[in-house]
């Protein structure tokens, strides 16, 4: 039974109509076995096959052609091998008719000797035949077979005088290969650049918002109390003078101001109230598997894989999905820095003694006992270009959802960030209660 390829790369295909081209067939086939890296005993075997297998074309069949190429399993994609594909076309007189089979004249005893699989297609239409021959055992990994096959395709071209039309019909096949490679390339980075710039429009959206809010707050934090002192003197000052005395008009101008400004206060408050608004009752896990898809981009240059786990019983919370999208991608972002290449970034989301949380693992080297300490104040980072403002602007927004942020971590033990929310949510001025 014929193994079944998982992946092939083709080389170079070559054209047999003369006795002259059974020697370049096997030098071909020589240095392609030669610098995939085989034994010299497979690069001699290989040769054999090769020249021996188109002298049989080439003499019985009147000439047919070969296809040289890089194959690898499906089933175990660590073996690599050699796979030459020649074909050709039964013609009258090559064979007895009563016995006109392709598996009495080729020597498939001596090929199945030195090569591990040779397997015949048989096409009854137009007495096409396909002889595959394949040899296995190539220590060279996949990956470095794809890197190096264009500088191999080069050498081989280099002296050939094959076929023109088989020649111009691999490398269109390659054009077309590397054009939707292009494509898919172009359509990836079109789908990167968007999530990028709603990344960006949710940065400036939050970035309005905190400046809104602060703004708001100060404000009424610093003309409530003046207000409030005002009113209160005006009021032990009227008291104090006649009703007929003409500074109670005054008084009262400065009364109706105090008022208003309380009013002013007021307003200021609404505005900062809305922003509570911007909180809604959502499902931790599908917002944290959303927030992942706009990450997931940015591990590919790491070659970095994840794996997310997320309880299956639904577990909801209070949420400003917007800033605590910043929070969460600032911490996956950390984890990608300081995971090394190839390693697994994991995230779980679950309850931790009853509190909804998120949590992000990474293999990094960890963080030092001095820095750790240190983390959330300001200009406190482990990067050499970094701010110290990232974390700190994840606390304060775990702050705003009445949560908060824990780290756990040890040098040479990766880092475990926990992003914690209440149990229970507490409305302004009134008891706690419960989120869903």
């Amino acid at each position: 039974m014929a193994t079944e390829i998982g992946q092939r790369i083709h080389i170079i295909s070559l054209v047999l109509n003369r006795k002259q081209d059974i020697p370049k067939i096997r030098s071909k086939a020589k240095s392609l076995a030669r610098e995939a890296g085989y034994e010299r005993i497979a690069v001699v075997q290989i040769a054999t096959a090769a020249s021996e297998t188109a002298r049989i074309l080439v003499n019985s069949f009147g000439g047919g052609t070969v296809e040289m190429s890089f194959v690898q399993r499906a089933q175990t994609p660590h073996d690599t091998g050699v796979e030459l594909l020649f074909t050709g076309k039964m013609v009258t007189g090559a064979c007895d008719a009563a016995t006109r089979n392709i598996c009495e004249i080729l020597p498939y005893s001596g090929l199945s000797r030195v090569l591990d699989e040779v397997a015949t297609e048989m096409s009854g239409a137009n007495e096409t035949f396909r002889l595959r021959l394949i040899k296995w055992g190539l220590k060279t990994p996949w990956d470095a077979l794809a890197e190096g096959s264009d500088l191999i395709r080069q050498d081989l071209f280099l002296d050939a005088e094959e076929s023109y039309l088989e020649n111009l019909r691999a490398k269109h096949e390659e054009v077309l290969r590397l054009l939707k490679e292009k494509a898919d390339k172009n359509n990836e980075l079109t789908r990167v650049n968007t999530q990028l710039l709603r990344l960006t429009e949710d940065l400036e959206a939050l970035a309005q918002e905190r400046t809104v809010f602060e703004m708001t707050l100060k404000i009424a934090d610093r003309v409530r109390n003046p207000a409030m002192v005002i009113g209160g003197l005006v009021r032990a000052i009227r008291k104090e003078i006649p009703e007929s005395a003409r500074v109670r008009e005054k008084l009262d101008a400065i009364m109706e101001q105090a008022e208003r400004l309380n009013e002013i206060v007021e307003e200021f408050e609404t505005l900062a109230a809305a922003q509570s608004g911007l909180f809604a009752h959502v499902d931790l896990g599908s917002m944290v598997r959303e927030i992942i898809e706009t990450w997931i981009p940015s591990l590919g240059k790491k070659g970095i894989t994840h794996e997310i786990r997320v309880d299956e019983e639904p577990i909801l919370v209070r949420s400003n999905p917007r800033t605590f999208k910043v929070a969460l991608l600032h911490v996956l972002r950390n984890a990608v820095h300081a995971s090394p290449s190839n390693e697994t970034i994991s995230v779980q989301v679950t309850r931790s003694d009853g509190n909804p949380v998120v949590i992000v693992r990474d293999h990094g080297p960890g963080i030092p006992d001095e820095v750790r300490d240190r983390l959330f104040k300001a200009s406190v980072t482990t990067k050499p270009t970094g701010t110290g403002l990232g974390l700190l602007l994840v606390k304060q927004i775990m702050r705003e959802h009445q949560g908060d942020i824990e780290i756990e971590s040890k040098p040479g033990q990766g880092t475990t960030v926990r992003l914690r929310f209440p149990a229970r949510w507490r409305e302004a001025g009134q008891t706690p209660g419960p989120v869903s």
